[in-house]
């Protein structure tokens, strides 16, 4: 029980650091785009 425990608790702190990561990357991505639309702008 404890050890499923331990294994969820880490389980919920790499899917947090993914989300993170995945946001880090959109966020990348629209700065990017928006960069773009101001060169062609």
């Amino acid at each position: 029980m404890f050890a499923w425990l331990a294994i969820e608790r880490k389980e919920a702190k790499s899917r947090r650091r993914v989300a993170l990561f995945r946001g880090l990357c959109e966020l990348a991505a629209w700065r990017r785009f928006v960069s773009n639309l101001a060169e062609s702008g």
